[in-house]
């Protein structure tokens, strides 16, 4: 492993009655990875299954530590990942994946992330719990086409709530005003 990681899975060794774990989802998530010089990684599902989903997430790391975006350890085939954003502006060492590349490196040896960026996701001023992005940020209109579909229907006008943070929500929120 490398230092802390914000989400795992699996996140402990298998048991003997356990099943396999596939078709895992990890969608829409902003993960902030603070500790002050530890490496870290944002997203870890690299030991087994298949079918796993992996979308639509944010990965900011702000200390100077190394930042891994991510470990796929499985075949690119195991996954459908895509519209992800990962960014540490102040790290020592920022790559995509567990080998050490860079999002376009990955990009091209997997056939994975054709959407995914690194770029600053420019948030509005920020607390630990909540991450709103400021105008013009990339994140608005980058989701994916379940959450286009999503918004379609309610229009510019409709409230759209999630359980977690979607990064195209962020157009159908109007607030009320007086």
């Amino acid at each position: 492993g490398m230092g802390a990681t914000a989400l795992a899975a699996p996140d402990r060794t298998r048991a003997a009655e356990d099943v396999a774990r596939d078709r895992l989802t990890v969608r829409s998530n902003t993960i902030v990875l603070a500790a002050e010089g530890t490496p870290a990684t944002g997203i870890n599902i690299d030991t087994e299954g298949a079918g796993h989903v992996i979308a639509n997430n944010v990965v900011l790391g702000t200390s100077t530590g190394p930042l891994r975006c991510m470990d796929l350890g499985l075949a690119p085939s195991a996954y459908s990942s895509d519209y992800n954003v990962c960014f540490a502006p102040a790290s020592s060492s920022l790559s995509w994946n567990s080998n050490g590349v860079s999002l376009s490196t990955f990009q091209a040896e997997t056939g994975l992330d054709a959407h995914s960026q690194v770029v600053d996701p420019t948030f509005l001023l920020s607390s630990d719990d909540l991450y709103v992005p400021a105008a013009g940020s990339p994140l608005i209109g980058g989701a994916d086409a379940v959450v286009d579909a999503l918004l379609s229907v309610i229009g510019k006008r409709g409230t759209l709530m999630m359980p977690s943070f979607n990064h195209g929500a962020a157009f159908a929120f109007n607030p009320m005003t007086t």
